[in-house]
C-alpha cells in the first residue's frame, strides 16, 4: 500500500487490523492499494439447474425462490432473472422482442432436486438443464456479451422480500413506461456472506436480496425514459432497502453513510485522520 507520505507498506490483518477494516469497503479514504496478495482455494465440484419459465408465471416462480430461501442450505444459491428483450435487429431471432424468465441455481454440495422441485412445480418450465457444471461452462452459457456493452443500471439490497414487493414489482414491470428496463435480477444472499471471514467496514451481512435492473443504451435512443425507469425502480424498493450495502452497489448520489452504521462511519473518520492527516487523498463518498 502507498502511504500519503509516499512510503510503501504491505500491509495485512495481522499488521494492522484497522487499516484491513477501513480498506475492506471505503475504498482509498487511507491510502492507495497498488498490489493484492490472494488466496487461492480448490474450487468445487459445482452442480447447477437452468430453469426457463413463460412470463405469465412469473407470481408463482418469484415466491418459490422467496420460499425456498428459507430452507436452502449455504451451499445452494438461487438466481431469477426476468428478461425482456427489445425487438432490436442486433439480437438473435430466438430472443428479440421476446420476454422469460429464468431461474439458476448453483450447489457446491451435490444435486439439490428435491429443493429445485419447488420451483419447477409453480409453473410451467419451457426449458430444464440441469446437471455438473463449472465456472467456463455457467460463462459460456450465459450469452452475455464478451465485448464492452453500454448500459445504465440500479441495485438495491433488501432486508425482505414479502408478498406486497413482489406484486408491486410484477406490476411494474408490465408498464408500458417501463419499457427501457430489459432485465431485472433478483440474487438470493445469506450463506457465507452473514459470517463473513474477515471483518471491513460494508458487508452484506444479514441482507436477504439484492434486486438489479438492467437498461441497455442503444444507439440513436434517448436516455431520458431509461434513466427515468431506474429513478422509479429504486423508489418502489426503497421501502424495504436494507440498512446497509457496499460500496459497489451505491448510486452515483448516495455515501458510505449507506454502507454502515453512524459509530462505524466515525471511526472511518478517526482512521482517516490517523492516515491522512494532510487530507492528500480525496475524501470519496465519505459523508459530507
Amino acid at each position: 500500500m502507498l502511504r500519503t507520505d509516499g512510503t510503501h507498506e504491505r500491509v495485512d490483518d495481522d499488521v494492522d487490523p484497522d487499516l484491513m477494516w477501513a480498506l475492506r469497503g471505503a475504498g482509498g479514504l487511507v491510502g492507495v492499494v497498488t498490489a493484492l496478495e490472494i488466496d487461492l482455494i480448490s474450487a468445487p465440484a459445482v452442480w447447477g439447474a437452468n430453469l426457463t419459465f413463460d412470463v405469465a408465471d412469473a407470481p408463482a416462480v418469484v415466491r418459490a425462490v422467496r420460499d425456498l430461501a428459507a430452507s436452502a442450505p449455504p451451499t445452494l444459491n438461487v438466481f431469477l432473472d426476468s428478461m425482456r428483450m427489445p425487438d432490436a435487429p442486433q439480437l438473435p431471432e430466438q430472443i428479440r422482442g421476446r420476454s422469460f424468465l429464468t431461474v439458476q441455481a448453483l450447489s457446491t454440495d451435490g444435486p439439490q432436486e428435491e429443493l429445485i422441485d419447488t420451483v419447477r412445480r409453480a409453473g410451467e418450465v419451457r426449458s430444464d438443464v440441469t446437471g455438473p457444471t463449472s465456472p467456463s461452462a455457467l460463462a459460456a452459457a450465459s450469452g452475455e456479451p464478451t465485448d464492452p456493452t453500454p448500459g445504465g443500471g440500479a441495485s438495491m439490497a433488501l432486508s425482505v422480500l414479502d408478498d406486497a414487493t413482489i406484486d408491486a414489482l410484477l406490476e411494474f414491470r408490465e408498464l408500458p413506461e417501463q419499457w427501457p428496463i430489459m432485465g431485472i435480477g433478483i440474487r438470493m444472499l445469506g450463506g457465507a456472506l452473514d459470517a463473513p471471514r474477515r471483518q471491513g467496514l460494508a458487508s452484506l451481512e444479514s441482507v436477504g436480496w439484492l434486486l438489479h435492473a438492467l437498461v441497455p443504451i442503444i444507439p440513436g435512443v434517448p436516455t431520458a425514459p431509461g434513466e427515468a425507469s431506474l429513478v422509479a425502480f429504486r423508489e418502489l424498493l426503497a421501502p424495504n432497502e436494507a440498512p446497509q450495502t457496499v460500496t459497489t452497489f451505491l448510486d452515483p448520489e448516495q455515501t458510505l453513510q449507506n454502507c454502515g452504521s453512524a459509530d462505524e462511519i466515525a471511526r472511518l473518520r478517526d482512521l482517516r485522520m490517523r492516515f491522512d492527516p494532510g487530507a492528500v487523498l480525496h475524501d470519496g463518498r465519505l459523508p459530507r
